[in-house]
């Protein structure tokens, strides 16, 4: 196109370069981590999902393997949870959202708060 590069682009090995933005920050929220899991009675602590494709890009639809997480009852952390599924729609859990966490974490090339949302499938 004649443009000077950004460095803003991504190249796969069997794909042509395209745009991607290369640091993706999220502001924090006002609730502690610690909050977020005292007010559940029955919930699920992510700290890692694998794979990282949508299962449809444009209607947001997603099912992820948790690699690593963390079973909430009553408030309190009971266990891991290793090799569920985690499904539902990056639409509707981002229109759902009841609190981001005060402190965020870098994750590879994204750096977010925790983000506490209702109604996710979890298959066990």
């Amino acid at each position: 196109a004649g443009a000077n590069s950004t460095g803003n682009g991504r190249r796969e090995m069997l794909a042509p370069p395209r745009p991607q933005p290369t640091n993706i920050v999220l502001s924090a929220g006002q609730v502690s981590l610690d909050s977020m899991i005292a007010s559940l009675n029955d919930g699920l602590l992510v700290e890692q999902l694998l794979g990282g494709c949508p299962a449809s890009v444009s209607r947001g639809a997603f099912s992820h393997t948790i690699g690593l997480g963390y079973r909430i009852k009553h408030g309190r952390i009971t266990g891991y949870v290793k090799g569920a599924a985690l499904a539902g729609n990056l639409y509707d859990m981002l229109a759902d959202l009841l609190a981001l966490s005060t402190v965020p974490v870098w994750v590879g090339d994204v750096c977010a708060p925790y983000l506490q949302v209702p109604g996710l499938s979890v298959v066990i």
